[in-house]
């Protein structure tokens, strides 16, 4: 069975805004707390495919994942891809964040799975100026310049960040984000950028995580 496509669309000069969740390749095993058995694992690379057991509706997954079974899936209830959860996976088990209540087995349905259609990520691809939405309602300019270096404002709001290719998974290159005076819980989050045609109309998706909070960001 193929897995239908989830595909965002805007017109034009609208901003598309998603919960922001994500992981990074380089975090410390000491920060990995396990909360979630996944009883069936997604293959190695970039996929979607049904999501079965998630607390918060979460009915579909896109996972990225190397050849260890480490990296991330991002969670979503339905065909608007508002982000229900992220999780943090590493081999068989992972860290689902918001946290569940207590801990949960997730699986997904293999045979509805699906590759993904990726773009890999490059500091040279990334560059640009792009402009998003915080919580739906802050906009910001965003710049990424060629050796990865990420900078934005709007409105009070500012994100300083890097993208790291040396940490590489599924395409997606390690991001870590600083935001400051932002409409959602402030400092530190590390994650991935990554680049889809299925992102249409918008270019590069954020995702990050600090341990208790997640954001999801499309750059247009």
């Amino acid at each position: 069975m193929r897995f239908p496509r989830l595909t965002l669309a805007a017109s034009a000069g609208t901003t598309l805004i998603l919960a922001l969740i994500g992981c990074s390749s380089n975090e410390s095993a000491g920060d990995f707390s396990a909360n979630t058995t996944i009883a069936t694992k997604a293959a190695p690379g970039a996929s979607s495919a049904y999501l079965v057991g998630d607390p918060d509706g979460g009915a579909y997954a896109e996972s990225f994942l190397d050849a260890n079974g480490d990296g991330f899936m991002l969670a979503y209830a339905d065909d608007a891809k508002a982000t229900v959860a992220y999780y943090r996976v590493r081999g068989g088990v992972a860290e689902r964040m918001p946290r569940p209540a207590s801990p949960i087995t997730v699986s997904i349905a293999a045979s509805s799975a699906v590759s993904l259609p990726t773009t890999a990520l490059t500091l040279a691809n990334a560059a640009g100026t792009y402009r998003t939405l915080v919580n739906g309602t802050q906009a910001l300019l965003i710049t990424i310049d060629s050796a990865g270096n990420l900078m934005g404002s709007g409105s009070g709001c500012g994100v300083t960040g890097t993208l790291n290719e040396k940490s590489v998974v599924a395409g997606a290159i390690g991001v870590t984000l600083n935001l400051t005076g932002c409409p959602i819980p402030n400092g530190q989050y590390q994650g991935f950028a990554l680049r889809s045609p299925t992102l249409a109309p918008a270019v590069i998706k954020l995702v990050g995580q600090n341990g208790i909070n997640s954001i999801d960001w499309l750059l247009l």
